[in-house]
């Protein structure tokens, strides 16, 4: 069974993108693999709308290769395509009702124009002028930001039971007296006939934070069990090497771009036009705090 009714699915495509075509209701962006008379099959009609195939399979694109394999089957193909005409159904229904002039129906139609528009227009401009040299000049601007903070180091022994930890801190009294440094190598043995599994809980870290170098922890509750720890010395902040930073620094410098092309674009636009704002009535709208919710029961 599907964990989506067809409805639900629908609206799923909708919301990874999927645009509707005034004609077929379905989107038309996606390139197939089908012949240009396949293109044309129409698979359903909800009165004046219908649904081809080359839109069918511009929805079936838009999914993810691992979910769009699960509708390979006759059935699976049906649930989707039933999905597409519920839709159609509804959308003739809200239109018929009058919805296509509320307000807030119109925002989100902008909003969604505005989207595929800057995706258009900007997307492409963020990472095909990102070179070498900007990222390096990059990170020589940023390089205290880009330093690794300092990190605390200890090491984690991870018993079945807090009884069993307690028993094992009995034993460790004598590692206490011990050398530091042979007390990191009696406690790293314990460690390895012990160890953690899996990630670290944050109460393992918070813990480890709060003991002196050297000190060793009295047993913490874990969800598995109980542990030891033993606070090592703590890691001096470095900087990162740029290798190191190189994605984040192109992710920055692309999200830089993408918003300066956006405020470009935006000042273009705003030059073309005649632009008068009332300061005088946006200075005399009253300003109404929203209405509380009521409690739900």
């Amino acid at each position: 069974m599907s964990r989506y009714t067809p409805i639900a699915l629908a609206l799923l495509l909708l919301a990874l993108g999927c645009r509707p075509d005034r004609a077929t209701g379905v989107s038309l962006s996606a390139e197939g693999t089908l012949t240009e008379a396949e293109k044309g099959h129409v698979l359903a009609r909800i009165g004046e709308q219908i649904i081809t195939l080359e839109g069918f399979e511009a929805q079936l694109s838009a999914l993810s290769p691992f979910i769009r394999a699960r509708y390979s089957s006759l059935a699976r193909k049906r649930e989707l395509l039933d999905g597409l005409v519920e839709l159609a159904l509804l959308a003739q229904e809200a239109t018929a009702a009058g919805l296509m002039e509320d307000p807030e129906v119109k925002l989100a139609y902008q909003q969604a124009m505005v989207r595929r528009l800057l995706r258009d227009e900007v997307a492409g401009v963020s990472m095909a002028a990102l070179s070498e040299a900007d990222i390096a000049a990059y990170y020589e601007a940023h390089r205290e930001a880009l330093r690794a903070p300092p990190e605390i180091s200890f090491i984690e022994a991870r018993f079945a039971s807090e009884g069993e930890a307690g028993a094992a801190l009995i034993a460790l009294q004598v590692a206490a007296q011990m050398p530091p440094g042979l007390r990191r190598e009696a406690f790293a043995a314990l460690a390895e006939a012990y160890p953690a599994v899996g990630p670290t809980p944050e109460v393992i870290t918070e813990a480890a934070a709060a003991l002196e170098v050297g000190a060793i922890s009295a047993p913490i509750p874990v969800r598995d069990g109980a542990s030891l720890l033993l606070r090592g010395p703590a890691r001096p902040a470095r900087l990162r090497p740029l290798d190191e930073v190189r994605a984040l620094i192109r992710s920055r410098l692309a999200r830089q771009r993408r918003q300066a092309a956006a405020e470009a674009l935006v000042a273009s636009l705003r030059a073309a036009v005649e632009l008068d704002i009332n300061e005088a009535a946006l200075a005399a709208a009253p300003l109404r705090a929203p209405s509380a919710q009521p409690e739900e029961k």
